[in-house]
């Protein structure tokens, strides 16, 4: 048995004879996921650095007992990579 697809009344789906799907504003349906392409590429470059920083540090403070030293400095140091990071994201998408 089949779900059916919730549609929302006001995004009906327009065919084109090209193969393209648009709202019924007339934007492309494929105009989305570069967006959700870009957003994931900035979330991904400033939380990875972050976690890893944080992982890491808790991971040193553990094993060095320096206890809250090298957690905030490596989640410090994992901030300013992704900020850099996510510059260059910003910078290539521009780019294009």
């Amino acid at each position: 048995m089949r779900k059916k697809r919730f549609k929302a009344p006001d995004e009906e789906i327009i065919k084109t004879g090209k193969g393209d799907k648009l709202n019924k504003n007339g934007t492309g349906l494929s105009d989305f996921f570069p967006g959700v392409r870009i957003i994931s590429e900035l979330g991904l470059a400033l939380a990875i650095p972050l976690v890893g920083g944080a992982f890491l540090g808790s991971y040193l403070d553990q094993l060095l007992g320096m206890r809250p030293k090298l957690t905030l400095s490596l989640l410090f140091t994992g901030l300013i990579i992704g900020l850099i990071s996510m510059i260059k994201v910003i910078k290539d998408i521009y780019k294009d």
